[in-house]
């Protein structure tokens, strides 16, 4: 039963939390895998966090195509303007 609930809960995907076990996280290299892990437990903490505030909101596929949009650029410099052209 655990085994089969792991196996759909990994499809498509590179990791799972498994209640009262703790994550698996497949990968094809040891450091994909180091990097997914830590990834990962990231985002366990930060959804842990949200909770702690109450019921997350989940974000539809529209509002996370957006999300994912607004923040491509997020904390990328922008080149310098010349303005000694005037």
């Amino acid at each position: 039963a655990l085994s089969d609930a792991t196996v759909a809960a990994l499809a498509g995907r590179s990791a799972c939390l498994m209640a009262n076990h703790g994550m698996l996280v497949v990968a094809p290299s040891a450091d994909t895998l180091m990097a997914h892990a830590i990834e990962f437990e990231m985002l366990c903490e930060h959804y842990w966090r949200a909770r702690a505030l109450g019921e997350p909101a989940c974000l539809d596929a529209a509002e996370m195509a957006d999300a994912l949009a607004r923040f491509s650029g997020y904390g990328q410099r922008q080149p310098p303007t010349d303005t000694a052209h005037d």
